[in-house]
């Protein structure tokens, strides 16, 4: 019964362990995951912003040729349109990528405390691992004892 008791323990001591260095291997796999989207998420604000700025452009394009074309001089209604319009295309680009760049912010504080999280539940699981294979290891020397227990 002893020798069970140490058998299991060390089972329990090499679990830990494995349990451990694969946690480990997993929050450094979950990281380099993180990292990708982040990438990808950068990539993808780019494109969002150049097909904004684009269309945006096209349209500040179509203005100005409708105001040319109208035949008012300089300082016309159509003139203060078309620069307002440039101005309010500013400031939602301006917001657009000031939104975007927080969103990635928020994503790698995100990834950051997966990461930690990770790793100390890593070594809360070994501790306990550990203190589980002590606990059996103490009840195995106790049981190989020549004595009648603690009640005696």
């Amino acid at each position: 019964m002893a020798a069970g008791l140490a058998i299991v323990g060390g089972l329990k001591l090499f679990g830990a362990a494995k349990g451990y260095s694969d946690a480990k291997k997993g929050a450094k796999a979950q990281r380099a995951i993180d990292e990708e989207n982040i990438q990808r998420q950068i990539r993808e604000n780019q494109e969002t912003i150049r097909r904004t700025k684009s269309g945006m452009l096209s349209t500040e394009a179509t203005a100005s040729t409708a105001a040319a074309s109208s035949g008012f001089g300089r300082g016309s209604t159509k003139d203060t349109y078309v620069d307002k319009l440039k101005k309010i295309h500013a400031r939602d680009l301006d917001w657009l990528e000031e939104s975007q760049a927080s969103g990635i912010d928020i994503s790698r504080s995100e990834a950051g405390q997966r990461y930690s999280v990770n790793r100390r539940n890593a070594s809360a699981n070994l501790i306990a691992g550990v203190g589980s294979a002590a606990s059996s290891a103490v009840d195995s020397f106790a049981r190989h004892q020549d004595i009648g227990g603690w009640w005696s």
